[in-house]
Parts: structure tokens; C-alpha cells; sequence
């Protein structure tokens, strides 16, 4: 099942809207794929953001903690973002942002930070599933520490990734 990106449409109803209706469904669609469009490009600039302050210092403490304050968040909000630059490149984390799963959604900063906690080999696999089963957050979350594998259709294979995926440790709740 191909996976759409921002600038494809979601599929129309097997119920055919009335004219007016349809205009209307077709503005919301319009306006959800430029905000998605900005919310993209907001978190690779958290992302970055996140990644250059921390570690550095200023003189009157953290560089985290003044920028989040700078922006009217927490440290607690903005640290998470760090870790994604660390798992993808900032393109690739555009693309990846810009895809959508069957509901025409795309993955949120909880999927992203579930997915980044996952070893590699593993990632793509998870990010594919999670897309074509338009799985959520908490639906994923919980996919990963049953230790079930991506569908790839080999036994052995799903029971190599539930070995390594029984392993990782995921917080139940993240801060901000």
C-alpha cells in the first residue's frame, strides 16, 4: 500500500457529498496540508534548535533552557526534539514528516520519538507499518514492547526484531 505525501489527497468517501459539502471538505483539506506544511518545517527547526543549545552553556546558565524560555516553552518540551536529528537527516526527517498513513495523518512527535528509540535495522520496518496501519502513538508504543515485528512474513525474522525490540525501554509518558 503506497503511503501519501502533503500534497496528495485523502481518498473521497465511498458516500458522495452534496456540492456545497464537498467544497467545504475540500477548503479543510486545503488548509490541513499547509499547516502540515508548516508544522513540518516548525519541528526540523525544533529539532535543530534543540540539537546546537544542548550542550552549550551561556553565562547565565543553559543555552536549552534560555531558548526555550526565548520561545514560551519548557526545557522539558523542547529536549525531546534533540533526539530526532540524532536518528534522521534533517531532509529525511522532512520527507518522513510530509508522509501521510491510510487516514491521511501524519506521524506525530510521539511517533517520531517512539521510532527513534528503535535500533535501525528495525526503523524503517516500524515507520512502514505504522503508516500502512495508520497505527497511533499509543498503538505503536505498545506494538513494540508486545515485541511484534513489522509484517515482513519471515518467522524467523519477526522473532529476531521481537528479541531486539524486547529490550528497548520506552517511558510511558513524555513531558510537554
Amino acid at each position: 500500500m503506497k503511503n501519501r505525501t502533503v500534497d496528495q489527497p485523502v481518498a473521497r468517501t465511498e458516500h458522495a457529498l452534496p456540492e456545497d459539502l464537498q467544497r467545504h471538505v475540500d477548503a479543510v483539506r486545503k488548509a490541513a496540508y499547509a499547516v502540515s506544511s508548516a508544522e513540518t518545517e516548525y519541528v526540523c527547526c525544533l529539532a535543530t534548535l534543540a540539537q546546537v543549545a544542548a550542550h552549550r552553556r551561556l553565562s547565565s546558565g543553559s543555552a536549552a533552557d534560555a531558548c526555550a524560555h526565548a520561545l514560551g516553552i519548557t526545557r522539558q518540551t523542547l529536549q525531546p526534539y534533540s533526539l530526532l536529528l540524532t536518528r534522521w537527516e534533517p531532509e529525511e526527517l522532512r520527507a518522513l514528516l510530509s508522509r501521510r498513513n491510510v487516514h491521511g495523518r501524519p506521524l506525530s512527535l510521539s511517533h517520531l520519538l517512539e521510532l527513534a528509540r528503535l535500533p535501525a535495522a528495525m526503523r524503517a520496518r516500524w515507520i512502514e507499518r505504522t503508516l500502512a496501519e495508520g497505527l497511533d502513538a499509543h498503538a505503536l508504543r505498545a506494538a513494540i514492547r508486545r515485541g511484534e515485528g513489522p509484517s515482513s512474513g519471515a518467522a524467523a525474522d519477526r522473532g529476531a526484531e521481537c528479541v531486539g525490540a524486547s529490550v528497548i525501554r520506552v517511558p510511558t509518558r513524555m513531558s510537554g
